[in-house]
């Protein structure tokens, strides 16, 4: 069966695989389907991560993961609509980073803040400013 949907999508010249076609591939572990899966929606989710992102790097590196994440949940999953199951996946892993990287830098800002507000009292010790 796999063999004929190959043949009838890419049998005049190169057409592109629709939906059910690349999810029948994730089912039989096709590494094609990731090809498919990036030629189809590939811009989308860059677009969409660097939307909520801001950064190329982060957003490159989420939709690597969303095809990872396909790659892992489609067997078990049979998604009825594969551009709202990729949506979501990269949306939620782009989320989940913007948080990692909030927190990350929120830590670091109170400590910055921290030392800013430590200052030399003459007394040989730091004291801490009020206000």
């Amino acid at each position: 069966m796999l063999s004929k949907l190959l043949k009838k999508a890419t049998g005049n010249g190169g057409i592109r695989f629709d939906d059910l076609m690349i999810i029948e591939l994730f089912n039989a572990r096709n590494h094609k389907a990731i090809e498919e899966l990036s030629a189809k929606y590939g811009k989308l989710c860059g677009g969409i991560a660097f939307h909520i992102l801001k950064n190329r790097q982060d957003a490159d590196e989420c939709v690597n993961d969303t095809y990872l994440k396909t790659w892992d949940s489609i067997p078990p999953q049979k998604p009825g609509n594969l551009l709202a199951y990729v949506y979501k996946i990269v949306r939620n892993l782009s989320l989940n980073r913007l948080k990692y990287n909030g927190r990350k830098t929120k830590h670091g800002d109170r400590r910055a803040v921290f030392r800013a507000k430590r200052v030399h009292t003459g007394t040989g010790r730091c004291g801490r400013l009020r206000g």
